[in-house]
C-alpha cells in the first residue's frame, strides 16, 4: 500500500437525459461515461476517496426518477468513498434544505455518496491524517463574508475543503458576485477544490498561516454551452497525492471525452450570432419608433410602436423578440 493518500476530484457533471441544443451527440451518455471513468480510475488506483464539488445533476427540481437511477447505477460501482456537496443545480430553489426532495438526496439516502454538510470525512495512513470537509452552495456564497471558503479547522495534518461558488483567478470579472483567489487568503484549509465556474482556472497557492492553501478549480466535467471556453477545453479530473511533505496535484483529461469539434454544433454558434445581430437591429428600430420606457411590458411596447413596428427577425417567436428587445434597450440605456 502506498504511503501517500490519494483523492480524485471532478466537478459539475450536470447530468440530464435532455440533450442541449448545442450538442450533436448524446450529452447524457457522455456525462455518464465521464462519471464512470472517474469511478473506474478511483477503483483502479485504489484511491482513498473520490470528491465531487457539486452539480451532479442539471435540472434542479426537475430531476427525473430515470436520471437518478442512471447516476445510482454508475456510483454503485465505486469501491472507494464518494464525497460530495450540493451545487446550485442539485437543489430546489437554491435551498440546501431541499436535499430530501432531490435526486441528490436519494443518492445520499442510498449510501452511494457521502454528503459533507453532514460532517467531514477522515483518511488515516501511517500516522498521517487528512480531513475532507465541504460546504454546499448557498445563495450569496460569494457575498456576505464568503464564509463557505473558510471552514473550521479540524484535528488533522491536512484539510481538503470542497466548495461551489464563483472563486476566480482574477481581480475583476463581468460576474457581479464572485470571489477572487486573494479573497480566501487566511483560510484554515490546506487545499480548496472548487466547482460552479465551468472554465478551468489556474491552480495557485494563497497565503495562510499554514504555509499556503492550494486552490484548484479544474472546470466542469460537462460542456453543454457554445462558449469560447468549451471550444478549446478538454474536461479534466484532479488527482491529489498527499504525504507528510505536503499536497501535490496533477490534472488529467478524461480519456472518454471527445474533441469539442465532434460534440458541439459549431454551426449553432454562427446562427446565434446572426439572430443576435437581427435582434439588435430590431431593437434599434424600436428605439427610433417610440419613446422607450423601462416600465413598459412587451405588449405595451408593441402597442406604443403601433404601425411603425419594424419587421420581426425570421424564425424567432414574437414574444421572444419583444422580451429580448426590451432587455437590450434597457441594457443600452434607451430611456436615458
Amino acid at each position: 500500500m502506498s504511503d501517500k493518500i490519494t483523492i480524485l476530484h471532478a466537478t459539475d457533471f450536470h447530468y440530464t437525459r435532455r440533450n442541449p441544443r448545442s450538442r450533436s451527440d448524446s450529452f447524457g451518455e457522455a456525462i455518464l461515461a465521464k462519471l464512470a471513468e472517474l469511478v473506474g480510475t478511483g477503483n483502479k488506483i485504489k484511491a482513498d476517496a473520490i470528491a465531487i464539488s457539486g452539480d451532479l445533476f442539471d435540472r434542479k427540481g426537475d430531476v427525473t426518477t430515470e436520471e437518478t437511477a442512471d447516476m445510482a447505477r454508475v456510483l454503485a460501482a465505486a469501491r472507494v468513498p464518494v464525497l460530495t456537496i450540493m451545487g446550485n443545480h442539485d437543489q430546489i430553489g437554491y435551498r440546501p434544505e431541499s436535499l430530501p426532495k432531490t435526486g441528490y438526496g436519494v443518492l445520499v439516502a442510498a449510501g452511494l455518496i457521502r454528503h459533507l454538510d453532514d460532517g467531514p470525512f477522515f483518511i488515516r495512513r501511517n500516522g498521517l491524517v487528512v480531513a475532507v470537509s465541504g460546504t454546499s452552495y448557498r445563495d450569496g456564497v460569494d457575498r456576505d463574508g464568503r464564509e463557505s471558503y473558510f471552514p473550521e479547522r479540524l484535528e488533522c495534518d491536512f484539510q481538503v475543503h470542497l466548495t461551489h461558488g464563483y472563486l476566480l483567478d482574477v481581480k475583476q470579472s463581468i460576474i457581479e458576485e464572485f470571489t477572487p483567489y486573494t479573497g480566501v487568503a487566511g483560510t484554515e484549509a490546506d487545499c480548496i477544490l472548487n466547482g460552479h465556474y465551468h472554465p478551468e482556472q489556474k491552480t495557485k497557492r494563497v497565503r495562510n498561516d499554514r504555509g499556503g492553501c492550494l486552490v484548484i478549480s479544474p472546470g466542469a466535467a460537462s460542456r453543454g454551452a457554445l462558449t469560447s471556453d468549451n471550444f478549446d477545453r478538454m474536461p479534466r479530473m484532479t488527482i491529489l497525492r498527499i504525504d507528510a511533505d505536503g499536497i501535490r496535484h496533477t490534472l488529467r483529461p478524461f480519456q472518454c471525452a471527445r474533441p469539442s469539434s465532434e460534440v458541439l454544433k459549431f454551426e449553432e454558434k454562427a446562427e446565434e450570432k446572426e439572430r443576435d445581430t437581427k435582434l439588435k437591429e430590431f431593437a434599434e428600430g424600436l428605439r427610433e419608433a417610440t419613446d422607450f420606457e423601462e416600465t413598459l411590458t412587451p405588449e405595451e411596447l408593441l402597442a406604443a410602436v403601433g404601425e411603425d413596428m419594424p419587421e420581426f427577425p425570421d424564425d424567432v417567436l414574437r414574444d421572444e423578440v419583444m422580451l429580448e428587445a426590451k432587455r437590450y434597450l434597457e441594457a443600452a440605456g434607451a430611456s436615458a
